[in-house]
């Protein structure tokens, strides 16, 4: 091994910490938005109107901010053997995830709801996309086990922008077996 190639593969495997931590704050904050939906009141869209509005649309900043951190290290971490499959759906569907990042995070900041027109359901669709795309790109490198990956994009839509009640759990608990594996991975 050159040490061109140890210096690439350390900087590459620089995403794997950053990768487990957002894995780690995405499954707390899935928890803490499961927990806010189902033991307090929200008001339905305008002016929060508790500190559990806030706290739940803060939970889906964190949720969105988790998102483009994890599909980007776990992009990286392939050292391209997704291909340019991997790294656009990885691009795709981090950015998306940032830009509902950013919206709820606009939200928290303003004490409302706020209406982007629709940028909100595009971006929700363009993560799921983009994450497809990624899992795709994946299948190969075996970064992750398979059937994580396999159940990643629904899991990821159902438990995050179409969570009813304890269905959001599901992601938490994904996030949390993804963080293991990437714990157990080797060098």
């Amino acid at each position: 091994m050159t040490t061109d190639s140890v210096l690439v593969s350390t900087r590459v495997d620089a995403w794997r910490p950053p990768t487990i931590v957002a894995l780690t704050v995405g499954a707390i904050a899935v928890l803490t938005y499961t927990l806010i939906d189902l033991l307090l009141p929200l008001s339905q869209g305008g002016p929060f109107q508790s500190a559990a509005d806030a706290w739940y649309t803060g939970a889906g900043s964190a949720i969105g901010l988790s998102g483009f951190v994890v599909a980007i290290g776990i992009h990286r971490l392939q050292h391209g053997a997704d291909g340019r499959l991997g790294g656009i759906g990885a691009w795709v569907s981090g950015i998306c995830c940032l830009a509902l990042a950013v919206q709820t995070g606009a939200s928290v900041a303003v004490g409302a709801e706020l209406q982007w027109g629709p940028i909100y359901p595009i971006a929700t669709l363009g993560s799921v996309g983009g994450l497809v795309l990624l899992v795709v790109g994946s299948w190969r490198s075996r970064i992750l086990p398979r059937w994580m990956l396999a159940v990643w994009p629904p899991i990821w839509l159902v438990g995050s922008f179409f969570a009813l009640g304890p269905i959001a759990l599901l992601l938490a608990a994904l996030f949390v077996a993804m963080a293991i594996a990437l714990l157990r991975r080797r060098r």
